[in-house]
């Protein structure tokens, strides 16, 4: 009898996690994320990395996120270049995702000041900020910043 009023409650506890609106949670931390593969070479841009920050009333979360986009080519210095995809964020229990739009800023041909609104749609709903630098002076390049809500 206590065994399941315990898998009922953490049932419960688990299912009634999912349900939280994801704009109602602080969403906020750092990502070190890594090119997986060019536009050029795969159609898009593939990046996967490390979250590490706070999701919720989880303060230490840490999750896997991935993205997949399209940018317009590369800029020149000082020159902006638009772009466009999908982005997820898993961590622990909770799957978040949706569509992303933003700007590179060419900071000279190898660094990229990266801006982009993260539209929540999957696990809640509302709306996110990344900033970072894309830096391909690395093999693979490395795409380093920080995401708020």
């Amino acid at each position: 009898m206590r065994r399941a009023l315990m898998t009922l409650a953490v049932m419960v506890l688990v299912a009634g996690a999912g349900a939280v609106r994801a704009d109602s949670l602080p969403l906020a931390g750092g990502v070190q994320a890594f090119e997986l593969c060019t536009q050029d070479l795969c159609g898009k841009a593939f990046f996967a990395g490390l979250f590490k920050g706070r999701i919720g009333n989880v303060p230490t979360a840490t999750g896997l996120i991935t993205v997949a986009a399209n940018h317009e080519p590369l800029p020149a210095p000082g020159k902006h270049a638009a772009l466009a995809g999908r982005w997820q964020l898993l961590a622990g229990f909770r799957l978040l995702g949706g569509s992303a739009a933003g700007d590179l800023l060419a900071l000279d041909d190898k660094r990229f000041i990266v801006t982009v609104h993260m539209v929540i749609e999957q696990g809640g709903s509302g709306d996110a900020a990344f900033t970072g630098l894309l830096d391909h002076n690395y093999f693979p390049p490395h795409l380093d910043g920080v995401i708020s809500q």
